[in-house]
């Protein structure tokens, strides 16, 4: 499972309810080309020191302007613009 690290922070799931996370996961779909924004599935996890995952905390979706599209090239375009996007909430270690 590909994902990255965010510093450690604890984010509400539900009105009643919070999690710890410490990493993003994410998904990109089906992209036609020249397509103007793309559907970008962030999916909130935790992973322990021993390397599970909790896996599944929190998802969300954003999407990814053309903009972003047209630059990427490598994956930390699309992990910058998420930290981008989060308003400060998270970290990129």
């Amino acid at each position: 499972m590909q994902y990255f690290k965010i510093q450690e922070t604890t984010v509400a799931t539900s009105p009643f309810e919070t999690a710890r996370v410490n990493a993003i996961r994410w998904v990109v779909g089906n992209i036609p080309r020249n397509a103007s924004v793309a559907d970008l599935n962030c999916t909130l996890i935790y992973v322990h020191p021993d390397d599970t995952i909790d896996d599944m905390l929190y998802s969300y979706v954003l999407y990814l302007p053309k903009s972003v599209l047209d630059i990427w090239l490598d994956d930390g375009v699309i992990d910058d613009y998420i930290i981008t996007e989060s308003n400060g909430s998270f970290i990129k270690e």
